[in-house]
């Protein structure tokens, strides 16, 4: 039986494995995930953490749907290792071996060499486990680093838990990919006037705490917090591939042609990757 393994199960992986399950009916087709949960919507996690709609709206695909679908769900399943000329994914407890291979990944949050990165408390809000960690957070003070739409959102989201929230932004101004500065200043005005303190201009330096955050230090201030979310850009999640396995492209993703192939025979990406 032809096996299509398919990683990550996002958008573009999960529309993968639907796709190659109506090609090839007769195929054994497995969808795996590092993450617990089947398909969800990260464009609403925001909401989730301000408690304005139950998980079961995150969630887009159960397991049983997948299942019904004739889908082989996988969750938990980081897969290890990748050996490109055997055509094996390795797990921490066995093997798969495939036929056709999709890459999707998605993209992982970009974080500078910054102190106290790995402390308890701080998040990215890129996934599902991100926002139930927000949610359960013990605290009062909240600091979030970036302001682009998930920045804003995060922001937002934990002001309406009724945490204090600051923003820190690098650059002069928010939403500064998408605003000119009139618009980003009257942005500004309207998050100031919910109570969220903004910071322009300012480099965080280090999250300070012993083994939890317990504050952000930037090169102006020290702002106290019991969470820290830190959005400042994301990455192609690439840690699968080694070097010459697949051709990269010029934005450092997996480059591809118009049918989503890979410089390797038998092996297909779609999305942030």
């Amino acid at each position: 039986m032809k096996v299509i393994a398919v990683v990550g199960n996002g958008i573009a992986g999960s529309e993968a494995a639907e796709a190659a399950r109506r090609v090839d009916p007769q195929a054994r087709v497995v969808l795996m995930t590092k993450e617990p949960f089947p398909l969800y919507s990260a464009c609403v996690l925001a909401d989730y953490v301000a408690d304005r709609i139950p998980v079961q709206r995150v969630i887009l695909r159960t397991a049983e749907d997948f299942g019904k679908a004739g889908i082989e769900l996988l969750l938990s399943s980081q897969v290890m290792d990748w050996s490109a000329e055997e055509q094996l994914l390795h797990f921490d407890d066995g093997n798969l071996r495939y036929d056709r291979l999709v890459i999707a990944t998605g993209s992982r949050p970009f974080v500078p060499d910054l102190p106290g990165f790995g402390k308890q408390g701080v998040v990215a809000l890129k996934n599902l486990q991100d926002a139930e960690m927000l949610r359960a957070a013990q605290g009062s003070a909240a600091v979030v680093v970036g302001t682009g739409p998930v920045g804003i959102e995060a922001a937002i989201a934990l002001r309406r838990r009724g945490w204090t929230v600051a923003l820190v932004e690098l650059l002069d101004r928010v939403l500064p990919r998408l605003f000119d500065a009139p618009l980003a200043a009257a942005l500004k005005k309207r998050l100031e006037d919910h109570g969220i303190d903004v910071f322009l201009g300012e480099r965080v330096l280090e999250i300070t705490g012993k083994t939890h955050a317990e504050g952000v230090k930037t090169d102006r201030r020290t702002l106290a917090a019991d969470a820290v979310v830190l959005v400042i850009g994301m990455r192609p999640e690439l840690s699968l591939v080694k070097k010459d396995e697949v051709a990269l492209g010029s934005s450092g993703g997996i480059q591809v042609d118009r049918q989503m192939k890979t410089s390797r025979e038998g092996v297909w990406a779609g999305g942030d990757c």
